[in-house]
């Protein structure tokens, strides 16, 4: 967290901000964290469509279909996904659809960038992307209710009830969306590029939460979540291929439990949790596939508070993959135990030092311990100096290792180490805040997973590739506040290289990971009013190795206003939306269509 003890006392700036701060940032030291403004994540959009306006988090998205993340010049199965505290990543391909995360059913969202494998083991190389829940802190019921209605038949509605009475809270809620997505686009792989409506591209998700805290005893907490997530889309053909009538099916249900016991000098944690989750995808051209993978975790944690600000965190980890499908000759399973120290150190006044170790155990191989250390300075009461430096590693999935027709048993898992050094600026004046950053980050990935043509035309996963990343990333806001409103601006650019090391692409670009990133975003209110404004920048995307295709610089705008309304017992919010204000014509993988401008419009109820 970027100077979170100078940060903290700010928080009412952005009324109400629920957005906040993960549980382990005691023992992130050194990386920098971006917490998302609830205000502007409003219900009815998903984490895909919010995140290049406001991170320099790189998203793919397969027209309206499945949305990957990249970080720092990594690859989509190189950020974690970290769900009240357990890693939810798929063990069959390790990659996490962002379209599929509506904004409504987390209260606290935020990513942290860089090497976190220490933290949170396989998968965390590039950063970590946190979504947690928490029930309400005040007593009484409160009930919101919010509708959309889009362009291009898409319709959203969800409602959610938060209820705290003494030691006992709890919050339940539904989201659904309906969307048809036939929207017209510019078929840039025909003759004279016409423009055409969009086909095979409906898609209808449904997701239902619930969280609950009971407050046994002052020393006893124990909580619950619950996230049935199902999802029926259509998946749209390239623009120069015919439509093949594919269609995938997506189930999940995820539970955990979480008990808590809080003493003067130590804390523990127990933590257990369920995946069920289920994936069906069909088309004229390929055999139908069904996947049934399950995952059970276990994790036991002590927090100990020594002298002379010390403190130590020890854990063991457990977790059960297991999956079932045609594609795999028989059902597969892996079993990973870890065992985990860290310290942190508060040396001189708000200077502080942490180290993390972890080492694994998957099935009956060690995996090369892991570890992480950082350091944070802040000095002057406005500037901090930040440093960190990581070893990560990313386990071949199922898919790599058992897929019928290509799998390869013989994969290492990918390894590589990370650094970053930081400075940050934030002050408050009476009624400004001015926040600043900038960050020279390196990661380096040895042993690399890439599939690539063998004989009979069939393809099959090696660890074949090195690759290097580098860049810097800046970021600035304001924030002030006026005797009827506030106004906030915000701002981020990030440059970065990701090549290849070696081979026949050496020093070539990664694919899709573009070198400028940019983005700026504005929310202004007067009295009961309120405008919004969000821009990302994209720099151009290679689509193929050698670098020779490439895809152009876009731009993307999208521009809201509304107005709340209160009431005896409650209140009401209006909202017009328009998305991609400037009707840009752009690709964010090669051949799959975007939506040009759409029109939004919400209203919510809150009782």
């Amino acid at each position: 967290m970027i100077i979170n003890e100078l940060r903290a006392q700010d928080s009412l700036l952005l009324n109400p901000v629920l957005i906040v701060d993960n549980r382990l940032s005691r023992y992130a030291g050194g990386q920098i964290q971006v917490e998302l403004d609830s205000l502007t994540l409003t219900s009815g959009k998903n984490l895909a469509a919010v995140l290049p306006a406001y991170t320099t988090a790189t998203m793919k998205s397969y027209g309206t279909g499945l949305s990957s993340i990249s970080l720092r010049g990594t690859g989509a199965n190189h950020t974690a996904l970290i769900w009240n505290g357990l890693n939810i990543q798929a063990s069959t391909h390790g990659i996490v659809d962002f379209s599929m995360l509506p904004l409504s059913m987390a209260n606290k969202i935020s990513i942290r960038y860089g090497g976190g494998s220490a933290l949170f083991g396989s998968g965390a190389i590039g950063g970590t992307v946190f979504v947690d829940n928490a029930p309400p802190a005040q007593n009484g019921l409160q009930i919101i209710e919010n509708q959309s209605i889009e362009s291009y038949q898409t319709y959203s509605m969800g409602v959610s009830a938060a209820y705290r009475k003494g030691a006992f809270a709890t919050n339940i809620g539904v989201n659904a969306v309906n969307a048809a997505n036939d929207f017209v686009f510019k078929n840039i792989a025909e003759v004279g590029q016409p423009l055409q409506k969009q086909v095979n591209a409906a898609a209808h998700q449904t997701n239902i939460f619930n969280h609950n805290e009971l407050k046994i005893n002052d020393k006893q907490i124990l909580k619950t979540h619950l996230w049935f997530q199902s999802a029926d889309r259509q998946i749209p053909p390239v623009m120069s291929a015919r439509n093949d009538e594919a269609r995938q099916i997506d189930r999940a249900t995820r539970i955990a439990a979480e008990w808590n016991y809080i003493d003067n000098q130590s804390v523990t944690k127990i933590r257990i949790g369920h995946f069920d989750e289920y994936l069906k995808y069909q088309s004229d051209l390929v055999a139908h596939s069904e996947f049934k993978p399950k995952t059970t975790i276990g994790e036991a944690e002590q927090q100990f508070v020594l002298k002379n600000n010390q403190n130590i965190r020890l854990g063991i980890h457990y977790t059960l993959n297991q999956a079932t499908t045609v594609n795999y000759a028989r059902p597969v399973t892996r079993q990973k135990w870890a065992a985990l120290a860290s310290y942190q150190v508060e040396y001189i006044k708000n200077n502080t030092f942490t180290i993390n170790l972890r080492q694994e155990k998957v099935d009956n191989a060690l995996i090369p311990l892991t570890f992480s250390m950082g350091s944070k300075n802040i000095f002057k009461n406005h500037w901090a100096i930040r440093g960190q430096f990581s070893r990560n590693y990313n386990l071949p999935t199922f898919n790599d290792l058992y897929w019928t027709t290509g799998g390869n048993l013989n994969l290492k898992a990918e390894s590589g180490y990370s650094g970053e050094i930081g400075i940050d600026f934030y002050k408050k004046y009476t009624d400004i805040v001015i926040d600043c950053s900038t960050t020279i980050y390196g990661n380096q990935t040895l042993d690399k997973i890439q599939w690539i043509p063998v004989k009979g035309g069939l393809w099959q996963p090696f660890n074949l590739e090195k690759t290097r990343a580098t860049g810097i990333e800046n970021s600035v806001s304001f924030k002030k506040i006026f005797p009827y409103g506030y106004g906030q601006l915000a701002g981020h650019y990030a440059y970065g290289t990701a090549i290849q090391m070696g081979g026949a692409f050496n020093l070539k670009q990664l694919m899709y990971i573009p070198k400028h990133q940019a983005g700026w975003n504005g929310h202004f209110s007067y009295k009961t009013f309120f405008v919004t404004y969000h821009q990302s920048i994209s720099g151009k995307r290679y689509t193929t190795s050698d670098n020779l295709d490439v895809l152009p610089i876009f731009t993307v705008a999208n521009l809201g206003f509304g107005k709340h309304f209160k009431g005896k017992i409650g209140g009401m919010e209006t909202r017009f939306e328009v998305n991609n204000l400037l009707n840009t014509n752009y690709q964010s993988v090669a051949y799959y269509a975007m939506p040009r401008r759409t029109y939004r419009l919400a209203i919510a109820f809150k009782y």
